[in-house]
């Protein structure tokens, strides 16, 4: 009867306070040929593993890819030989298939997309002929074409390559001087895509034109933002249309610099009319939270100040917006903010132009072949930056904004940039969790009371063994369906000591909520 009590009491404060449970782990020998491994949500289809080793044989290396099922045990396996030159610049899953783009690191020239089909356990391998030397930055898919966005001779472009057809069409409005491809944003329709791209108009400021386009690249519509004089639109993101209604989304600074000022929302209505509202930091609510109390109340009032004919007011910050969630009534901004260092405001213009403003895990940031993670780092964008909180915005769908929650982060990052941390929405709810030092750590952002995050280890492939070490330089998050997917590198020791250590590529799946039910518990 005791320990029955002790179950529900744990079970009540589970409940009330957000609990975490296992749900899964998969684990692999780390052998030393290993170069890389990347973990891909497949949704209901399960979760594909990627890995690549440093061994070349005949002028390619090998590339395992490994499908696991709903429980993180194996259900298929392929192998694919890469040229060596080629490096993976992003990758995008729809359908039951994940699309790869490789390019030539030597030939912009030379472009690769490998299909990798779960449901059918095939490969696909397509080459572009029509494609010309560029810069890719951007990479989507929609119905069976893959769009790539980047520069050539320091122009935007954006290409639709149609696979089965072999065709490469070259979207118009979008090859203009002193621009720069903001967002390729897929539309709920699943049939036609937005491309976001910066002008400068007759005020010499930075607009943004909207262009929305069919699965082959035609286009069907385009407008310009109108805008405040002396207000810069320094990034943006858009949702899908509805009705003829859409919304656009972003940071802008007053005056010049780089550096924002604050949020604006554009709605258009279905008669075409816009919409375009600024508001400063300073309005939402917890935007400065992670600054502290005193700290925050002064940005708030110079923010504020700025809007009532103050000073210009721009705090230097950037941000990863990393998932547009549109429901039937409201629409979730999802990002992590972070701060630069030692950056001056030309530094930051080339950066945004190259690093992708929504990060949907399509940067290159995983790289095959024989470049080691140390090299990656050495030509890393960011020396080193600092990730000041995480953040999430409801906008209703006239634009107005419901409400804004935060988590301060406070995690200073050498390498490359990328997501510190993974969003997921499970029955309404928005939780964010990352993984560091050894530590699961989640909160949940919408909780009708603040509360101090959760704090767990991950749990082990067996009981009786413990954690020795782990790899400090290789870790990641990602969600899958309501799910997260934590993995790395870790030694593995028994509790035997005449047993030795097992270093293993591991993957955990994780899941968070006030009503989950952890699997030990009956």
């Amino acid at each position: 009867m005791k320990n029955l009590l002790t179950i529900s009491l744990l079970l009540i404060c589970a409940t009330a306070f957000g609990q975490m449970g296992h749900a899964g782990r998969f684990e692999r020998e780390y052998k030393w040929e290993t170069d890389d491994f990347i973990v891909i949500s497949n949704e209901e289809n399960g979760v594909l593993l990627v890995q690549s080793e440093y061994k070349v044989k005949d002028g390619g290396f090998p590339v395992h890819f490994t499908l696991l099922n709903d429980k993180l045990e194996l259900e298929w396996e392929e192998t694919l030989d890469v040229a060596k030159d080629l490096f993976l610049k992003g990758f995008h899953y729809l359908d039951g298939k994940t699309f790869f783009l490789l390019q030539d690191r030597f030939n912009n020239h030379e472009v690769k997309i490998v299909i990798v089909d779960v449901v059918e356990k095939m490969i696909k391998e397509f080459e572009p002929k029509e494609l010309t030397e560029m810069v890719v930055t951007k990479f989507q898919v929609i119905q069976n074409t893959a769009i790539l966005g980047g520069y050539v001779e320091d122009r935007p472009v954006v290409f639709a390559y149609l696979l089965e057809d072999d065709k490469v069409n070259a979207l118009s409005n979008v090859y203009q001087n002193n621009s720069e491809v903001l967002d390729i944003h897929i539309n709920e329709d699943g049939v036609t895509f937005n491309v976001l791209a910066t002008e400068k108009d007759q005020k010499k400021d930075q607009t943004i034109t909207v262009n929305t386009y069919d699965y082959e690249g035609n286009a069907i519509r385009d407008y310009t933002l109108v805008t405040k004089q002396d207000y810069q639109l320094l990034s943006g993101v858009s949702t899908s249309i509805y009705n003829k209604e859409q919304m656009v989304f972003g940071l802008y600074g007053v005056k010049f610099g780089a550096s924002p000022s604050g949020f604006y929302v554009n709605h258009v209505s279905r008669s075409g009319l816009q919409n375009m509202r600024y508001i400063p930091f300073g309005e939402m609510d917890e935007f400065f939270k992670h600054e502290g109390e005193k700290r925050s109340e002064r940005f708030k009032k110079k923010s504020l100040a700025e809007k009532n004919g103050g000073k210009p007011f721009r705090y230097k910050i950037d941000v990863l917006f990393e998932e547009i969630i549109e429901e039937e009534d409201r629409v979730l901004l999802l990002g992590e903010f972070y701060r630069p260092w030692n950056r001056s405001t030309a530094d930051m213009r080339e950066l945004r132009r190259m690093d992708p403003a929504w990060y949907n895990r399509n940067a290159a940031t995983i790289n095959a072949g024989n470049r080691t993670r140390v090299e990656r780092e050495m030509e890393s964008t960011y020396d080193d930056y600092k990730f000041t909180h995480a953040y999430a915005i409801s906008l209703g769908k006239n634009g107005q904004i419901q409400w804004d929650k935060a988590f301060e982060l406070d995690e200073n990052i050498d390498g490359e940039l990328q997501s510190f941390g993974e969003f997921v929405l499970s029955n309404g709810e928005v939780y964010f969790a990352f993984y560091d030092d050894e530590e699961f750590t989640f909160q949940h952002l919408t909780a009708n009371e603040e509360k101090e995050p959760q704090v767990e280890a991950l749990n082990l492939m067996n009981e009786n063994e413990e954690l020795r070490n782990e790899d400090d330089d290789f870790r990641g998050i990602t969600k899958w369906n309501d799910k997260y997917l934590v993995w790395g590198i870790q030694s593995v020791k028994t509790l035997d000591p005449a047993e030795p250590n097992r270093k293993v590529f591991f993957i955990n799946a994780v899941t968070v909520g006030p009503n989950f039910k952890p699997a030990d518990i009956d």
